[in-house]
């Protein structure tokens, strides 16, 4: 099959086996599994599949269905949604996905669905229309953080690729790759979450949580700590810092 073909069924894969495909592009594990265990895959995320859905899947020679994964791209935003276990999560983030190159392309001659409102097309974690532009820039960084340290070209680097199946990575080798991220995001990763990350985006993924998370938390100081107005000067107008007047005579600051 050439890459023409490849690229024509991609493009019309069922939305049960984009799932799969989605997900075995952002987890090595799984995708060790989709491609060896088909049958099996579904069920660890607790996906059913239509009949149509499961015999394509099956009948998709294993070189072909690696390619397409391999050519699968997920967009930051979406990653914690394909790096869980919930497959209605990542039926939804397919949805959205979905909308938002819907309405890019105007739904062909008929122009944007007037039931397709904005929300619709945007993150489903409440990031900042402009916050992806951020996850991709860390992506870029995480990448050539790892490629560096495995001495590798960054071109041969993805979100995909898996620190142990791909780099053959050794502990002291992880070690090192927890301090560049560390370092380089100034972030902290505790051991028991770092083992939990086994890939590229797995990492740029924790890092971008743990950003948003410190920008967040300086915002609710921010907000904790502003100063409130006195009430007597929202009332009567006096400042708090001038002293006032005999009672029953004139204002200070009034002829």
């Amino acid at each position: 099959m050439t890459r023409h073909q490849e690229d024509t069924m991609a493009g019309q894969i069922p939305k049960g086996v984009e799932v799969l495909v989605k997900k075995a592009a952002v987890d090595p594990e799984f995708k060790a599994v989709l491609l060896d265990r088909r049958a099996e895959a579904a069920g660890r995320i607790g996906l059913e599949l239509d009949a149509a859905e499961a015999m394509m899947l099956a009948a998709v020679p294993r070189e072909q269905l690696e390619a397409i994964v391999a050519r699968t791209t997920v967009p930051a935003e979406h990653r914690r949604a394909f790096l869980g276990q919930a497959a209605a999560a990542m039926l939804a983030a397919v949805g959205v996905m979905a909308a938002g190159e819907a309405v890019a392309g105007g739904f062909g001659s008929g122009g944007i669905r007037p039931d397709a409102k904005p929300d619709r097309i945007l993150p489903t974690r409440g990031i900042q229309p402009d916050r992806p532009a951020l996850a991709e820039q860390i992506e870029r960084r995480v990448i050539e953080m790892v490629a560096r340290r495995a001495k590798v070209d960054k071109k041969e680097i993805t979100a995909g690729t898996s620190f142990v199946t791909d780099l053959k990575a050794d502990p002291k080798w992880l070690l090192g790759i927890k301090k560049d991220l560390e370092q380089g995001f100034k972030i902290k990763i505790p051991g028991a979450e770092f083992k939990k990350i086994r890939s590229v985006g797995q990492a740029a993924e924790y890092v971008y949580s743990a950003i948003e998370g410190r920008e967040e938390e300086i915002q609710r100081r921010r907000e904790t700590t502003k100063p409130k107005a006195d009430p007597l000067s929202l009332t009567f107008g006096i400042r708090p810092d001038r002293p006032l007047g005999p009672l029953g005579g004139s204002r200070p600051d009034r002829p």
